[in-house]
């Protein structure tokens, strides 16, 4: 991360760099945050969260924390931050599944998730795991209940 002229740039390893302005009294997004929680440091974390980090903050990096680490934490990680009133759970479900973290997956369905949520384009987890040609999370989808609706074109 670099820091020029009050401007914060995070450059991603695919090449790709993203800048946000970094003014006085805007919010810190919660990246220490993530650190904590992914560590299973909670005691910590819940400091940060009592000391104003909001935990449905974007993080530099682009998403919602919770959607961010459902990819790579375990659900005791996810139950933390949907207890400190983490939002977004469909977005995170449809990450979990894409990512094939099916433990993730489940985890957020028992806590309110919709398997047939659609995101922004109203595209559901379905129809991405056609688009990937995935098998085993098309069938995990039909099971915990998405529909295979065919709104939009594929295209590969």
């Amino acid at each position: 991360m670099l820091r020029r002229a009050g401007i914060l740039l995070f450059c991603a390893g695919l090449g790709g760099c993203a800048a946000r302005s970094a003014a006085p009294g805007s919010r810190a997004p919660p990246e220490g945050l993530a650190e904590l929680v992914l560590g299973g440091r909670f005691t910590e974390a819940s400091r940060l969260i009592s000391a104003g980090i909001d935990v449905n903050e974007p993080l530099w990096s682009g998403g919602p924390l919770l959607e961010h680490l459902c990819r790579r934490a375990d659900p005791k990680a996810l139950a933390f931050l949907l207890d400190k009133g983490a939002r977004q759970l469909d977005a995170a479900f449809r990450c979990a599944v894409r990512s094939k973290s099916f433990a993730n997956a489940e985890f957020l369905l028992k806590r309110g998730a919709d398997a047939d949520s659609r995101e922004i384009l109203g595209r559901n987890a379905l129809y991405f795991a056609a688009l990937d040609r995935d098998a085993e999370a098309a069938a995990k989808l039909i099971e915990w209940g998405a529909l295979p609706r065919l709104d939009h074109q594929l295209v590969f």
